[in-house]
Order: structure tokens, then C-alpha cells, then sequence
């Protein structure tokens, strides 16, 4: 979904893995749009300094995007919330929160570290096989949709 997504060019990707791996039962244009949000993010909280995603697997497929911002502590417990924004133009406090409850869906987890030592991290851990439960509502969602 990464490798599909529209990462500008002054946003480094790292993979350790090849593609062909990537074989996870998902949701790709909800993952496609989650990591577009993350990414765009990260680019704008920036400033011009270097972004990158790293992207493993193993048991799961995991995605850290990283960048030199912070994220300010008034949103820090509240990052993955709906509305959650401060400081930025245009924001809708969307983005991380839909991110959120895509990566849940798919049984997954998303976590954010921020500090001003190493900046700030959004991990994204997708399991590589869903559960049961989760495979049924992306199979619902599917139908829904389609």
C-alpha cells in the first residue's frame, strides 16, 4: 500500500522486505489513505526537515513514519482522537484518528512518540494474518462498498 501511495520526493522510504511478502489480507485503499494522512503529516510538521518511512515484516507489517516535529503536548494524549489538532491550517483533526481506527480494524495497533530529542514517530502494526473477526468486517465493509 505504501509502494501505491503518493509519498512526496523528500520523503525517504526504507523497506526490509520484498513486496511480493506484502500478503496481508487488507483493506488497501483504507491502509493507502491512512498512510497518505500519516505522511502528509508528517511532511507538513516538518519543516523542511527530512521525513522517513520505515517499512519490516515479520509476524506483522509494521510502518514508522518519523520526522524531526514535534507534536505538541496539549494533543499528545488525545493524538488518535477525533479532532485532535492544534496550530495547523486546514486541519480537520481527522487524519490521525481515521489512521487509528483503520489500523484497529484490520487488528492492528498505531502509536505516536514525541520528543524533542529524536522528534516525533507514528508506528502502524498491521498483523500480517487477521483474526477472524477482523477478516469478517473488511469481507462486510467490501460488500458494503462494492
Amino acid at each position: 500500500a505504501v509502494g501505491q501511495a503518493a509519498v512526496p520526493d523528500s520523503v525517504e522510504v526504507r523497506q526490509e522486505f520484498q513486496e511480493e511478502f506484502l500478503a496481508a489480507s487488507v483493506d488497501a485503499v483504507k491502509l493507502r489513505r491512512a498512510l497518505e494522512n500519516l505522511i502528509k503529516n508528517a511532511v507538513e510538521a516538518s519543516e523542511d526537515k527530512p521525513v522517513s518511512v520505515d517499512i519490516g515484516m515479520d509476524r506483522d507489517c509494521r510502518i514508522s513514519i518519523s520526522n524531526a516535529g514535534l507534536v505538541p503536548l496539549s494533543i499528545q494524549p488525545r493524538f488518535f482522537e477525533k479532532y485532535a489538532t492544534e496550530g495547523k491550517r486546514g486541519g480537520t483533526g481527522l487524519g490521525t484518528y481515521s489512521a487509528r481506527l483503520v489500523a484497529e480494524k484490520h487488528g492492528g495497533s498505531i502509536a505516536m512518540c514525541s520528543a524533542p530529542d529524536t522528534g516525533t514517530t507514528v508506528s502502524v502494526r498491521i498483523p500480517r494474518e487477521q483474526p477472524d473477526s477482523a477478516t469478517a468486517r473488511l469481507r462486510h465493509s467490501e460488500n458494503q462498498s462494492g
